[in-house]
């Protein structure tokens, strides 16, 4: 198992910084690829980010409601250490490539 930290992918060209909105899951809990882990929102959407490889949050940095920046550590987890050519703590953009499932953005009346 290898420790690594998350960060806030760039999940559209303006984007700067997003909201979390919700955790999906908790310190402690195992997760599996695709499972979406928070629920974040942009000036322009509201996305789910989704695990890139199955794992286990250690810690969440980032928590709900807080406004975080792009390549900003949100969570702590283990992962499967696989290969060499895996990503490491090091690299920010290993969230990045996350393919995120747009939500509408709920409209005020």
């Amino acid at each position: 198992m290898m420790e690594k930290t998350l960060t806030l992918p760039r999940l559209g060209e303006t984007m700067e910084e997003g909201t979390v909105l919700a955790w999906s899951k908790i310190t402690g809990e195992e997760y599996d690829r695709g499972d979406i882990l928070l629920e974040l929102e942009t000036d322009k959407m509201v996305v789910e980010v989704p695990a890139l490889e199955d794992g286990r949050i250690l810690e969440i940095l980032a928590e709900e409601g807080a406004v975080i920046g792009i390549g900003e550590p949100i969570a702590r987890v283990e992962v499967e250490s696989t290969d060499s050519s895996n990503a490491t703590d090091s690299d920010p953009t290993s969230e990045s490539k996350t393919i995120p499932q747009k939500k509408e953005k709920p409209t005020s009346t």
